[in-house]
């Protein structure tokens, strides 16, 4: 008599392994699957990050329900929703929640750069599901200079090894921002956020700023300000905005 056959491991079952929410049955499936796929093994890893961070910052918040047993999709939904509003209170200068150590409080235009850029980071990157809103560069570049009323052009990277994954529309102080995000063949990201809504001024040099989201390279031009995120040195990101800002795009 042949062996009943295994049901394949799916999204589903990633999403409900991170949340706890896997019946201990299909457990054992599921983290024997991790050990034949790294990737997925880090997907989980990620998954488990993200609540743990959403989690402490909304440690307050009774309006965030636990995630309930629920199909794949809504599950990503709910992640992402919640990932939404934690980009949205760390994005938009929540104060209250900057005085409790998740940002520290700073005028300087360029470190808020900085600091939007790597929270972007850390919402966005370990996301291995929908972390982009759009993939093709044409019709990206094109979004984001409509809807940023500015010229968008995409930098290539692909010199220092790192492909375009997309991008999304992201909030600035009341207007339209916008991110990229590029990964290397190792899995590793890095994120590009810009903004056009600040105050006039000259091209600033870069500046390098660690903050409790991460780590970001800023810079400016005489219309828009960038910073570059990732969970690189700071060698490694200057040299990668160097080639961004080298290329006279952005």
């Amino acid at each position: 008599m042949s062996k009943t056959r295994q049901r394949a491991i799916g999204v589903d079952d990633i999403h409900a392994l991170a949340d706890g929410q896997l019946p201990l049955d299909r457990t054992a499936e599921v983290e024997a699957y991790l050990l034949a796929n790294p990737q997925a093994a880090e997907q989980v890893r990620d998954y488990r990050a993200i609540n743990a961070a959403l989690r402490a910052a909304f440690a307050q918040d009774e309006s965030l329900p636990p995630p309930q047993p629920q199909t794949a999709r809504r599950r990503s939904l709910w992640r992402l929703a919640v990932a939404a509003a934690f980009a949205g209170l760390l994005l938009g200068g929540a104060g209250g929640w900057m005085s409790r150590g998740f940002l520290p409080r700073d005028g300087s235009e360029m470190q808020a750069l900085a600091r939007h850029a790597a929270s972007a980071y850390q919402v966005f990157a370990p996301d291995m599901v929908h972390p982009v809103e759009m993939t093709e560069s044409d019709r990206l570049a094109a979004w984001l200079s409509n809807r940023m009323n500015m010229d968008f052009p995409i930098p290539e990277l692909g010199q220092a090894g790192f492909r375009l994954v997309g991008g999304r529309l992201m909030v600035g102080e009341g207007r339209p921002a916008g991110m990229l995000m590029y990964e290397n063949a190792q899995g590793r990201r890095i994120v590009l956020y810009v903004r056009n809504d600040l105050p006039a001024g000259e091209p600033d040099r870069m500046r390098y700023e660690r903050t409790a989201s991460g780590a970001a390279i800023s810079w400016r031009d005489v219309a828009a300000g960038y910073a570059l995120a990732g969970g690189f040195s700071e060698s490694e990101l200057r040299s990668l905005a160097n080639r961004i800002r080298m290329q006279g795009k952005l």
